[in-house]
């Protein structure tokens, strides 16, 4: 079997944190109602756009995203007080584990951190342009919720 690079398993696994996001938003729509919680899947996937524009600032922003998460799914697991097991219970596992794996590569990957460098020096010229525009993206979209979440907390 041939050995995998710590930049494709990344992006593996962002995919695969990406189904189960919307697994997790898909059931949060059948159990919760209309309203379930998107912006979870959306930033999951915005980590995998990051990781495939070689974005080192969306790398430890992923990584702080997907602990987080994993913390949120521990403590609603450590505040479910059904016994046994359920398909949620499967989830949380798979969720885990995808999760803890992802995190340490993000976090603690020196050899990702060498092949992301190496990626840059001969990426074709739309991927530096789109990592630019993604910065660009990202920095936009929070000045706005920012400036959203101003106006809507001075209205009460």
């Amino acid at each position: 079997m041939k050995n995998i690079s710590h930049y494709n398993a990344a992006l593996i696994l962002t995919a695969i944190f990406v189904v189960t996001q919307i697994v997790f938003v898909l059931h949060l729509t059948l159990v919760a109602g209309p309203r379930p919680f998107p912006t979870l899947a959306l930033l999951a996937f915005v980590i995998f756009l990051g990781l495939w524009v070689h974005s080192a600032f969306v790398r430890y922003a992923g990584a702080a995203f997907v602990i987080l998460s994993m913390a949120a799914i521990l403590w609603a697991a450590f505040m479910d007080v059904r016994t046994g097991y359920t398909y949620m219970s499967v989830y949380w596992i798979i969720f885990l584990v995808v999760g803890l794996i992802l995190s340490a590569i993000l976090l603690f990957s020196g050899k990702l951190t060498k092949e992301m460098r190496d990626r840059r020096a001969v990426e074709p010229r739309y991927k530096t342009v789109s990592r630019k525009v993604f910065h660009w993206v990202i920095g936009l979209s929070a000045a706005v919720m920012t400036a959203v979440d101003i106006y809507h907390l001075s209205k009460d």
